[in-house]
């Protein structure tokens, strides 16, 4: 995913965290 570049990591893995 490309999204690194516009979001932070630990932002990404919180909206993960959110989907389970």
């Amino acid at each position: 995913m490309e999204k690194g570049e516009l979001v932070p990591d630990h932002i990404v893995t919180a909206l993960v965290l959110e989907r389970i």
